[in-house]
């Protein structure tokens, strides 16, 4: 069923981002990161440390445990990761939101 809270409007503008090295939850950990660790503990299963340290590939088993368990078991925002550490770190390389006013407007489609 269609979600009539907020349906998807076909004519609006949009941006594909196909680089994902930039910091999501951690600020040492980018989102592309983020995802193989994910991918590997839902294939190796939790505890397999040294099996998705190699999945993830730029990371140690123990830089994956640690990181996986700050993240997504011992979270202050629990049961939800909490961005704020990224967010709030100057150093943190995070991609700028436009502002409401430099967008465009949205101009609803009407289907055919």
């Amino acid at each position: 069923g269609k979600d009539r809270l907020s349906p998807h409007r076909r004519g609006h503008r949009f941006k594909v981002v196909d680089n994902l090295s930039f910091p999501l939850l951690d600020p040492h950990w980018a989102a592309d990161e983020e995802i193989l660790l994910l991918d590997a503990v839902a294939t190796y299963g939790l505890g397999n440390w040294g099996d998705i340290a190699e999945h993830v590939g730029r990371k140690t088993r123990e830089q994956c445990r640690d990181h996986y368990l700050k993240v997504y078991i011992q979270p202050r925002s629990n049961p939800l990761p909490d961005p704020a550490s990224v967010l709030m770190d100057p150093q943190a390389k995070v991609l700028p939101l436009p502002s409401a006013s430099a967008r465009p407007p949205c101009t609803p489609t009407k289907p055919p």
